[in-house]
């Protein structure tokens, strides 16, 4: 087994809080692996828009999860 499939599969199933570089890393994989496939099926036309919509969307959803758990972090202090 590859070192950075070690590294997902502990992130997924150790009992941690994720910080920013666990969370830049699987947001950065993911982002990688929907490159790969819509790469590999679509041309490049629809892949750049593919990429901008799907790039665009993660970073939102990525940025709510982080201030969801800052507000919940200030709230337990």
């Amino acid at each position: 087994m590859s070192n950075r499939l070690k590294y997902v599969m502990g992130l997924f199933f150790e009992k941690k809080i994720p910080n920013k570089k666990n969370n830049l890393f699987l947001t950065l994989n993911f982002v990688d692996f929907i490159i790969l496939t819509v790469d590999y099926y679509t041309d490049i036309e629809l892949f750049s828009w593919l990429f901008i919509v799907v790039t665009l969307g993660i970073l939102v959803l990525a940025f709510s999860i982080h201030i969801d758990e800052r507000k919940k972090r200030q709230k337990r202090l």
